[in-house]
């Protein structure tokens, strides 16, 4: 035996000295279990013995003999040939982690991304670890999942299970509710054909009625209803886009997920959704306004013209796109995050508020000496990241329309995210258009219901009455959801967003599918 000296760390459980000095000192709390039994090897603890059948007996092969073993064979996972087997050999060391098959590994190889026990039990409650699926070899750290890269053999770090949870997608489909993908189509289909029905049948009527020099009130009324099937027409176009990228994506979504959200197709159609929304709404204010007027100031009406109507119509339109494209003109105030492949993080979207501790980070890697000038006022730091370190590349913006897979405007939206504010004045303004439209057409009923009419016009009005009262309760189905959800406290924000699809899917679009019926006699003549 060697009397050689050297250094070793005390009481950290793993066993250097050959006389385990390091481990069964009075100064160690925590001792190996085989510390109690050194007393009955003898004084000397350099070189210990125990009896066995498994050694090698001259030319006889193996004999039951002495046998004999040191230090390093005590607490190291494997089993020495004692007969009888002394427990304490394995058992009790610490700093050992026990698999179940009664074999031990070194507690600094649990959770390091291999697997040392024969079942992987080392590395499955690992909270800094994602456990690839098929379970073959290894885990993977947290911060390399969704990277773009196949970390694990089966890729699973790119589809992991838990994208399955989210209320609208899963790991292979966009929209992962069999019935909401129908009904998307349907919205789609069904709202094409029939704004597109009642817009050519209205344009028909109209141009008639401007050629006969017709009514002008009646010209006016189809005037609007043309620009509210335009907008509810769009409306369709949106849901109909939808379902084919739906279908698209099929199978293998959560590989295409953040490349689809942050991409221009995505934000465009968001856009188009809003627009659609808002110049539906905007219309219809400005077809309870006139209704209003005609009813109160009937004789006055007659001389209304269709230009008025159209200088009205033509501010709606450019309110309603500005709205919508305001996202896109100022995306300082309305970026919610990047989409980057990068082992910084845990997950890849660096949200805007922990940039700035993202791009310290880099730059402490990176260049160090040159950390403080991200002090400076007004740096540009997206523009930064991008010339001096092309390691991480930004490969998408999360925005207003990005939040989700279906691009729908973000209405519920915390205050401590950018632009939280734009939605918050959004929904307020159309609650206010919402109650403008509900008294309009109240004092309307009541106006007309205080008139005497022969016969024939009180049936008009009674069928007047009814479309009131479904245009009422179609939008108020409509909007209520969006404006209880939106002035919720921020406490509810998980809760408001788990009622994300049914709002956005049912109840958004109801107003594209109900006003060509609610607007034009065509399905009652049909």
């Amino acid at each position: 035996v060697s009397n050689k000296t050297i250094n070793a760390f005390e009481c950290d459980g793993k066993i250097e000295c050959s006389d385990f000095s390091d481990e069964c000192s009075r100064n160690c709390t925590n001792q190996p279990a085989f510390c109690g039994r050194l007393e009955s090897f003898g004084p000397s603890k350099e070189l210990l013995s125990c009896n066995s059948s498994n050694v090698i007996n001259g030319s006889a092969g193996l004999a039951r003999g002495s046998l004999t073993f040191t230090s390093a064979e005590v607490c190291n996972g494997k089993w020495l040939s004692c007969e009888p087997r002394i427990n304490e050999e394995e058992q009790g060391c610490v700093g050992r982690f026990y698999c179940d098959n009664s074999t031990s590994i070194d507690s600094s190889r649990v959770c390091d991304g291999y697997h040392d026990c024969y079942n992987g039990q080392d590395e499955t409650n690992c909270s800094t670890l994602f456990q690839c699926e098929n379970r073959s070899n290894l885990s993977v750290p947290l911060n390399f999942l969704l990277d773009g890269r196949n970390d694990c053999p089966d890729g699973s770090d790119e589809c992991p299970k838990f994208l399955d949870l989210k209320p609208d997608s899963s790991r292979f489909e966009m929209v992962k509710n069999p019935g909401v993908k129908i009904w998307i189509w349907v919205l789609g289909l069904f709202g094409i054909i029939g704004n597109g029905s009642v817009f050519v049948y209205t344009a028909r009527r109209l141009l008639k009625e401007i050629s006969t020099k017709g009514n002008v009130v009646s010209k006016s009324n189809k005037f609007l209803v043309l620009n509210l099937n335009l907008a509810d027409g769009l409306m369709s176009i949106y849901f109909l886009f939808l379902a084919v990228k739906s279908a698209e994506f099929s199978g293998h979504y959560c590989l295409v997920d953040l490349q689809w959200r942050t991409g221009f197709p995505c934000t465009f159609m968001g856009s188009v959704a809003l627009l659609a929304g808002e110049a539906s709404l905007f219309t219809i204010v400005a077809m309870t306004s006139k209704r209003l007027y005609v009813v109160y100031y009937p004789i006055a009406s007659r001389e209304l013209r269709v230009r008025w109507l159209a200088l009205a119509m033509f501010f709606v339109w450019a309110i309603s796109i500005t709205l919508a494209a305001l996202p896109f003109a100022l995306p300082s105030v309305f970026v919610e995050g990047y989409w980057m492949r990068t082992k910084l993080q845990s997950e890849p979207i660096v949200r805007t508020r922990h940039f700035n501790t993202f791009i310290r980070n880099v730059i402490l890697i990176s260049e160090p000496q040159n950390s403080s000038h991200l002090l400076q006022p007004g740096l540009n730091k997206v523009a930064y990241l991008s010339k001096y370190h092309p390691r991480f590349p930004i490969l998408g913006e999360f925005g207003f329309y990005s939040e989700n897979t279906l691009c729908v405007p973000h209405f519920f939206i915390p205050t401590n995210d950018n632009g939280w504010f734009y939605p918050t004045v959004i929904v307020a303004v159309n609650f206010l258009a919402f109650v403008f439209v509900s008294i309009a057409y109240y004092q309307i009923y009541r106006k007309a219901t205080g008139t005497r009419v022969r016969s024939t016009a009180s049936a008009n009005k009674k069928s007047m009455q009814r479309r009131v009262t479904k245009l009422v309760v179609t939008n108020f189905a409509t909007w209520l959801p969006i404006f209880v959800a939106s002035f919720t406290p921020t406490l509810y924000f998980e809760r408001i967003r788990s009622i994300f699809i049914a709002t956005a899917v049912v109840l958004f679009p109801i107003n594209s599918l109900s006003n060509p019926l609610l607007f034009s006699d065509l399905f009652e003549k049909i």
